[in-house]
């Protein structure tokens, strides 16, 4: 009989290591049989039992030890793949913040600026008495919007920076998926191989 395997996961990889023997497992059933006085025994090597339906009670428990076992490491690496993807959308949440802060000064800076160069302006043209004529207003309009230009730009940049980062977000759900997938994957190909190896 093959021995028991514990499957271990490791992002979407199967590597099996061995954990118990049947020779664990059996004296385990000697000692339950012992107190419950059944008369069904299991030798060291082998599923040799004295009655007609050992073996089948042995490869249900044993299977179910295995699908215990089994499930506990496919659920311990998922857990650890969404945890690992929760941080990183930590990290890349808190880099659009930065960048959302980082641009809304320069925003506000490009405003401010802005009512600066027009008072600079207006002071300029009084003193020119050109603050209603034509050649003033069109001054005027012309800074305004050279730096509506600029917030533009600014806005623009912004914009892109955000969802250059909101995809980076996507493409590690993605692969989160795809990790989780493949684990699955192997866990049901892992529990049909040992139903098959102990048929």
């Amino acid at each position: 009989m093959a021995r028991v395997t514990q499957t271990l996961i490791d992002n979407g990889t199967g590597r099996q290591t061995g954990a118990g023997s049947q020779t664990a497992y059996q004296e385990s059933r000697r000692q339950n049989n012992s107190n419950t006085s059944t008369g069904t025994s299991y030798s060291r090597g082998s599923a040799a039992v004295s009655d007609g339906g050992g073996y089948h009670d042995y490869f249900a428990d044993l299977l179910a030890q295995f699908e215990k076992e089994s499930k506990a490491a496919r659920d311990a690496a998922i857990a650890a793949i969404m945890k690992n993807l929760e941080a990183t959308k930590g990290t890349y949440n808190n880099q659009i913040e930065e960048v959302k802060g980082q641009y809304g000064r320069l925003i506000d800076e490009n405003e401010v600026k802005k009512y600066q160069a027009r008072r600079v302006i207006r002071e300029n043209q009084a003193n020119r008495g050109q603050l209603d004529s034509g050649l003033g207003r069109q001054e005027q309009l012309n800074m305004n919007v050279g730096y509506d230009k600029q917030t533009s730009n600014l806005n623009s940049s912004r914009t892109r920076a955000v969802n250059d980062i909101m995809n980076l977000i996507t493409q590690a759900e993605a692969e989160a998926e795809n990790q989780k997938a493949n684990i699955m994957s192997n866990y049901a190909n892992q529990l049909l191989q040992f139903k098959l190896m102990h048929m």
